[in-house]
């Protein structure tokens, strides 16, 4: 064989032994380099689990496949020197030397890294599998704890025995080693138990949705009726289930809105029917039209004609007086005191003189026509009288309200006060006094209807305080239908000053007015039956001295 032959076979023999080796070095270190599909924890847990021997095989492999590709590269450029020089028999001798040297070194390597890779692959596709079994474990183990947590909670304490089906292997041991004892404390469950302790976790559990089909598929499909109609159980409290306590929560406080509005409806039920009752007792058949107000007089008309309305209506009023008072200055903290014109004083004494019997009606035609008074429109002014006559005639509103309002008059009653002070000063008081008179009265006329003797009534006015709310709609109701009617009323006290004070000057002193030293006034029919009386008591007189 040729020297220039033989050195390119060399080469291409070299070269083809040094890729192959280098390729498997490239192996290698893939294999060493590869990643698990697991997570960081599992490689970490791995590495640090991963026997030393390995890895000191591994590096090995790698450092031998590195010591043999560097022969065959130190070798390389030396066979073109050795050829030149030598003759073909040493070149041929030495060319199936390094051959042979070569050829060994690779097998060795590649003998390494196959075994080695074979190793590194075992204990790789041993440590992905029990990787993967770990989470697989993990995973199941956070899904039946969150999926049974709250069952497992409630049968413990109400000691249920659960079995198989919501108890792990570690429990039933457990139970096994507790033996009659335990089995004595637990209750054993139903199928239908069991059954509906799953449905119930299904319902819980967002992955299993609730079974809302048949009868009740529309009461499932809202949540607020199925929380008022669903249960909470005989006891309230921490189940383990965040979800079921949030639900038993939420269904409390529906179920507590739902029992206050009943009651509230209750409540408002009986003061409605209450109502009722008190409106159809407002009913009446009488036939009295129209009426003053009941607690201070007793005046009715049955008729709605002028005449008959203001002769019900237009009587002289019925409390006139003539009120003295006297007020001593007082120091501090005397009994009843109070404080009145820059200073402190306390009631002497009060008294008040009755004016009603000479109260009559003013006339406005002729003063000193007395037969005009006795008419029941005297004292009426006649823009009045027009807007009373259409009053009567056309209002329809039954809660329409005539007020009359009567005015007092009495000229020259001054003089009369001030020989009432005098009087009393002259006896020995000296604080204030003060006299003053009744100069209005107001009487209110209501119609006798059903509805404003409904409106008007106590009944009414007590439901709508125990309502609360019921005033918000009564009083601007009662302020926009309650119109007024006001007609005015004159009348004077016929009696002149000079007439009155013999019936009260004897009285008079300093600590009022004393009514048993007093003379008793005498009116006109008294005056006369006294008179009368007389005359009868001289005729028994006489006779009892003619039989003598």
């Amino acid at each position: 064989m040729s020297g220039p032959t033989y050195v390119c076979l060399s080469k291409a023999l070299v070269r083809r032994r040094m890729l192959a080796a280098l390729s498997m070095y490239f192996c290698v270190t893939t294999v060493l380099c590869e990643r698990l599909p697991v997570d960081e924890n599992e490689l970490e847990e791995a590495s640090a689990d991963r026997p030393a021997n390995d890895l000191d095989a591994a590096k090995a492999s790698a450092a031998a496949s590195q010591d043999a590709a560097g022969k065959v590269l130190e070798t390389a450029p030396l066979l073109p020197a050795l050829s030149l020089k030598a003759s073909s028999a040493l070149a041929l001798a030495d060319h199936e030397n390094i051959s042979h040297t070569s050829a060994e070194a690779v097998q060795k390597a590649s003998a390494a890294s196959s075994s080695s890779k074979a190793r590194v692959s075992a204990q790789t596709q041993a440590r992905q599998k029990a990787a993967m079994h770990r989470l697989f474990a993990r995973r199941t183990s956070e899904a039946a704890h969150e999926g049974h947590v709250s069952v497992i909670a409630h049968g413990r304490q109400h000691r249920w025995d659960l079995g198989n089906d919501y108890s792990s292997d570690g429990e039933a041991r457990e139970e096994e080693d507790d033996g009659s004892e335990s089995m004595a404390r637990n209750q054993r469950l139903t199928d239908d138990q069991r059954k509906q302790m799953r449905v119930l976790e299904q319902e819980l559990d967002s992955s299993h949705p609730a079974n809302t089909g048949g009868v009740l598929s529309s009461v499932a499909e809202q949540p607020m009726l199925l929380a008022v109609a669903g249960g909470i159980g005989a006891s309230v409290g921490n189940t383990g289930s965040i979800n079921f306590d949030r639900d038993l929560i939420r269904r409390m406080k529906m179920q507590d809105l739902v029992v206050m509005c009943l009651l509230l409806f209750v409540y408002y039920a009986t003061l409605s029917f209450s109502a009722c009752l008190a409106h159809r007792q407002a009913a009446n058949r009488s036939r009295v039209k129209f009426y003053a107000d009941p607690r201070m007089y007793i005046s009715t008309a049955d008729q709605a004609e002028e005449i008959a309305f203001l002769e019900a209506f237009n009587q002289k009023p019925k409390q006139v007086h003539l009120r003295v008072t006297g007020y001593l200055p007082v120091t501090n903290n005397f009994p009843g005191s109070f404080f009145w014109r820059d200073g402190l004083y306390a009631v002497a004494f009060s008294f008040a003189l009755d004016l009603t019997p000479w109260v009559a009606r003013t006339s406005f035609r002729q003063p000193e026509d007395t037969d005009d008074e006795d008419a029941p429109e005297a004292g009426v002014p006649s823009e009045d009288l027009r807007k009373l006559r259409s009053f009567l005639a056309e209002d329809t509103n039954d809660m329409a309200i005539v007020e009359m309002r009567k005015t007092i008059t009495w000229p020259c009653w001054e003089e009369l006060a001030m020989n009432i002070k005098h009087r009393v000063r002259q006896a020995g008081f000296q604080g204030v006094i003060n006299i003053d008179r009744t100069e209005q009265e107001d009487m209110c006329i209501y119609k006798n209807t059903q509805w404003a003797n409904f409106m008007h009534g106590k009944a009414l006015k007590v439901l709508l305080a125990l309502s609360v709310v019921g005033w918000l709609f009564y009083v601007p109701y009662m302020w926009l239908r309650c119109t007024h009617l006001h007609v005015n009323c004159a009348h004077s006290i016929k009696i002149s000053i000079s007439e009155f004070w013999p019936f009260i000057v004897e009285g008079l002193g300093a600590n009022g007015f004393l009514v048993g030293e007093a003379p008793q006034a005498v009116f006109p029919a008294q005056r006369e039956n006294s008179v009368e009386a007389e005359s009868s008591d001289d005729d028994t007189n006489a006779n009892r001295t003619n039989s003598d």
